[in-house]
């Protein structure tokens, strides 16, 4: 191992990987410290879901910041996929919000108008529409929400490009390290 970096980094998940990759790109000296295998955590365990509507309320500072970076992420994609050689596996499948009490159709209802000034794309679907566009809806699925600009991705694979991309351009990654203290000594 190393014994002098610019950046150590605790954890290869998908933050630690991508801090990796980003500071490699800058020309920065990284070591990254895994306690188990890279992306073997809860990066591995996430669902890959690329919809920013579930965590939006509606217009503001955090909505513009999320559309800007969810905007940006298929291009990342294409960049990761060349710098890693693997096939991140993004598809951009839409999402349907659904309710299955037509009693909560008004609060979906009023959830579509909050995100109306969001310009994403949304259709709302009657329960007959729903069910057409997927079947296996359960039956009791009054009404949905349709915004077929959202996305998903394998999240492991996301983790395992940006780790792979970093290595490829000089970050350095030790599996099965735990960290017990930090020491550092000025030069």
């Amino acid at each position: 191992m190393n014994q002098t970096t610019d950046v150590v980094i605790v954890g290869a998940g998908v933050i630690g990987s991508a801090i990796a990759y980003y500071l490699r790109k800058s020309g920065v000296d990284v070591t990254v410290l895994e306690k188990g295998e890279i992306g073997a955590q809860a990066s591995s365990a996430a669902a890959g879901l690329l919809a920013p509507l579930g965590s939006l309320s509606g217009p503001g500072p955090f909505a513009d910041l999320l559309l800007a970076s969810w905007a940006l992420f298929p291009s990342l994609v294409s960049e990761l996929e060349e710098a890693s050689g693997l096939h991140l596996e993004y598809e951009q499948t839409g999402s349907l919000r659904v309710v299955r009490n037509p009693k909560n159709t008004s609060n979906l209802r009023k959830r579509m108008n909050e995100w109306q000034p969001l310009r994403l794309e949304m259709h709302w679907l009657s329960e007959e529409k729903a069910h057409r566009r997927e079947p296996l809806l359960a039956a009791d699925v009054s009404a949905a929400i349709f915004a077929p600009e959202e996305a998903q991705i394998k999240a492991p694979q996301l983790v395992k490009a940006f780790a792979r991309a970093a290595g490829n351009s000089g970050a350095s990654f030790y599996n099965s390290r735990e960290i017990l203290g930090v020491a550092r000594q000025d030069r």
